[in-house]
């Protein structure tokens, strides 16, 4: 690997940028920036930096990094598979259903890696939760429940946070888009969703036009029942994932990056991932290194671009279904 295409220099593709010169130093970086964004003193020295497209596939890249607005991730996603590069979308993989059947039979057709960058996959803490429901360590799976609030002018810290992609609509913002992660980590630990409910707010206390609520009731195609809670406006910040199992229970602190368990009959919790042991930035970097890893090896990536379609079809129904006060199947 020799070139990788960095799409997007916001945060999350500052944070992407990073971590790449982290894992492979060697490597020649390319960002796409908008046109009209301004300035370039920002860039790392060594990173070359191109407004448009076309002008980024001239220097060949053999992998790339879609980190645009979620709006923009398919249209993008298209042109660089067409051209032969291996791909690791940020989440969601786009806003709607349109053309993401196109891009996922591309990638296959062409034997492409496409990632989707549901990066807590990855987080070590979290990696220790899934081990314990797929041991059968509590057991079967009887009930989920997930929550993550953060207040969202504190997301990014020195930008005007309704400038922001997660507060304006017509860029894929929005409580349901941006902390999708919870909704692809339900589906990891518990399977397929094949009902829900959802009741979707804007509480008017964010200057925004996207909501900044969501309560999602979930059956699980196991018949296991589910539910997540996201929010923009939790001070301080939590997130969590409990899963209630036929012989026991386990926990998970995302913040604290601690995951314990209490086996039926036993009086206390169990701690099998002590807090402190999550490093920031190294779920982004086991993420980049599994992607690398698919593309070298011949593998499938963990979070592939089925799992990202999942996703969208989730946010599509709970949409649906607060809209329409209805319960939907999927």
């Amino acid at each position: 690997m020799k070139t990788v295409l960095i799409v997007g220099l916001g945060s999350i593709g500052r944070r992407h940028l990073d971590v790449v010169r982290a894992v492979r130093p060697e490597a020649r970086i390319v960002v796409l920036r908008r046109p009209e964004s301004q300035g370039g003193d920002d860039v790392p020295c060594g990173v070359t930096v191109v407004r448009h497209l076309e002008e980024a596939l001239v220097l060949r890249p053999e992998v790339a990094i879609v980190a645009n607005p979620a709006p923009f991730h398919i249209e993008t996603a298209l042109a660089l598979a067409e051209a032969g590069v291996h791909l690791l979308i940020e989440k969601p993989l786009s806003v709607s259903l349109d053309e993401v059947d196109e891009l996922i039979d591309l990638c296959h057709s062409r034997r492409l890696v496409l990632q989707i960058g549901y990066c807590l996959r990855f987080s070590p803490s979290l990696v220790a939760l899934k081990e314990l429901v797929e041991r059968g360590d509590i057991g079967d799976v009887v009930s989920l429940e997930a929550e993550v609030g953060q207040y969202l002018p504190d997301w990014r810290p020195g930008q005007d946070y309704r400038q922001t992609v997660s507060a304006q609509a017509h860029l894929g913002g929005g409580v349901l888009w941006e902390l999708s992660h919870e909704l692809d980590l339900a589906r990891w630990m518990a399977g397929e969703v094949s009902e829900l409910e959802a009741k979707v707010e804007r509480s008017g206390q964010l200057e925004i036009d996207v909501e900044d609520t969501a309560r999602l009731s979930l059956v699980f195609d196991n018949g296991a029942e589910g539910e997540v809670r996201l929010d923009m406006l939790q001070r301080p910040a939590n997130r969590f994932c409990k899963v209630v199992g036929s012989r026991g229970c386990a926990l998970w602190h995302g913040v604290a990056g601690e995951t314990k368990i209490m086996a039926a009959g036993e009086g206390d919790w169990k701690i099998v991932h002590a807090p402190g042991g999550d490093e920031p930035d190294a779920m982004y970097r086991q993420q980049f290194r599994h992607f690398i890893g698919c593309i070298e090896e011949g593998r499938t990536p963990l979070v592939g671009g089925a799992d990202g379609k999942k996703v969208v079809e989730l946010v599509l129904a709970a949409k649906q279904a607060a809209e329409q006060y209805k319960r939907i199947s999927l």
